[in-house]
């Protein structure tokens, strides 16, 4: 079977709140789009760094030229490599986001995941950080095959996302789901 002719699912958009991720009032609000993240646009995160809830930024999926690799956003949590294990250890952040637009390789149509509760918290992996000049580092979305072979991002399950990046890697691991619903 070649690359194309793969059944796989790659996340195009991230949805966000308009509101301040980390006010609770936000939070408890009926969340509201505020646009899609494109690949290569600004995103808030999570910092794991802060130990604490501030919002950092990063910039989502940068490609990186390859062509059977343009986007480079995802991190399939299935093959981990010694950099992403070593990332994920000392680097992981969080993404609040409002659901998610994906497309599939195969020429499918786009479609739009949404998670039960109204939010979700993404995991992902942040290989870069911002620099002095304002320029923003890069952050990978953390992905897993579902039953249906499509890889869908992984998402915080019941733990509070300060909780979660205290936790150690292993851990941080076993407390994640795939909570989405098609829309």
């Amino acid at each position: 079977m070649s690359f194309e002719d793969e059944m796989h699912m790659v996340i195009t958009h991230l949805i966000q709140l308009r509101q301040n991720a980390c006010d609770p009032v936000a939070l408890s609000a009926t969340p509201r789009r505020d646009g899609e993240i494109a690949l290569g646009g600004s995103l808030t995160v999570i910092d794991r760094a802060a130990r604490c809830s501030d919002i950092a930024e990063a910039t989502f999926g940068l490609e990186r030229g390859d062509r059977r690799d343009a986007y480079d956003g995802q991190v399939d949590a299935a093959t981990f490599g010694a950099i992403d294990h070593a990332v994920w250890n000392t680097q992981r952040c969080v993404i609040p986001v409002i659901g998610f637009r994906s497309d599939r390789r195969d020429a499918g149509g786009p479609c739009d995941w949404l998670p039960p509760d109204g939010i979700a918290y993404l995991p992902a992996l942040r290989y870069s950080v911002a620099d002095t000049a304002g320029r923003h580092g890069e952050a990978k979305v953390l992905v897993q095959a579902d039953q249906d072979g499509r890889h869908l991002p992984l998402a915080l399950n019941a733990i509070s996302p300060l909780q979660w990046l205290l936790l150690a890697g292993p851990d941080a691991l076993v407390a994640l789901d795939q909570p989405w619903h098609r829309c």
